[in-house]
């Protein structure tokens, strides 16, 4: 049984297709360790920001970043199959702002950078601070 929500599909798969992020393994099916996100929450407004009149203001579609810690290659291959390019649409599950629970969102997520997460693996076969951003997120 699933122990968290994450959980990822393509936008032609739609939100019936989602797939538990548990179940993307290292070791192949029927095993299930992948770690979640440790920075897996929605944040409402991306731009904050002070308008002529002192008051704050917010603007922007929803943002999330999920941030792996150790991932292995396997783990990153299976992710890419959702983003073969720059960026895609896609389908997540994910938290809320605040830990209020666990919503799905049309988004575009965006693959790293090589030169933003260390490309060889560790000597245990992990690769570390693998972070995937979503954008333009629309709650479904």
């Amino acid at each position: 049984m699933a122990q968290y929500e994450y959980q990822i599909a393509t936008s032609a798969e739609s939100t019936g297709g989602l797939v538990n992020l548990e179940t993307i393994s290292s070791k192949g099916a029927g095993y299930y360790d992948m770690n979640p996100p440790f920075d897996g929450r929605v944040e409402l407004y991306p731009y904050v920001y002070k308008d002529q009149d002192g008051y704050t203001e917010a603007d922007g579609y929803p943002t999330c970043r999920w941030a792996f810690g150790h991932i292995t290659k396997n783990q990153i291959a299976t992710l890419r199959q959702y983003c073969s390019g720059k960026s895609a649409q896609v389908y997540i599950r994910t938290r809320l702002q605040n830990d209020e629970g666990w919503g799905n969102y049309l988004a575009i997520m965006h693959w790293p950078q090589q030169s933003r997460f260390r490309r060889e693996a560790s000597p245990d076969g992990f690769h570390e601070n693998f972070v995937i951003e979503f954008t333009h997120m629309e709650l479904q």
